[in-house]
């Protein structure tokens, strides 16, 4: 894959994480892919991106601080909620795939594993009564 391709996928997942950034209470998001291969490499693209903007979020927290004392504010809600905040990739499974991906430098088997075994949950939902005592849900469910 040429370097144009790659700067434009790494766009896209900027563009990705600012917008649901800035959405962040309307819920759910979904990514369409082309392939299989671009889904596993537009996960790790927006990933990095969303580590990226917890850390600058939390730099402008630490500057928000010296200013307000006592309410939590609209940045710390939305660094909660991005640190929460879970990611699959979801695709059908293929035989061979392992060796496809591995030509690509991908892992597909972490992605497998959380299709077949679910996301585990955040402390704060395993506190509610609804999810007590449960530690991984699956991902039709979640």
């Amino acid at each position: 894959m040429s370097s144009r391709a790659d700067k434009r996928l790494d766009q896209v997942a900027k563009d990705f994480v600012e917008h649901y950034t800035k959405a962040w209470e309307s819920g759910k998001a979904m990514l369409v892919c082309v392939d299989k291969v671009t889904c596993v490499r537009m996960h790790n693209l927006i990933e990095n991106r969303w580590k990226e903007k917890i850390k600058a979020l939390k730099k402008e927290v630490r500057a928000e601080n010296y200013k307000v004392a006592e309410r939590p504010s609209d940045i710390e809600k939305l660094l909660d909620w991005m640190s929460e905040t879970k990611m699959a990739v979801v695709v059908s499974e293929d035989q061979g795939e392992v060796d496809r991906f591995r030509k690509w430098d991908l892992d597909i088997k972490p992605h497998r594993k959380l299709i077949k075994q679910g996301i585990e949950l955040p402390k704060t939902m395993r506190d509610l009564p609804k999810f007590r005592n449960m530690q991984r849900m699956e991902l039709d469910d979640a």
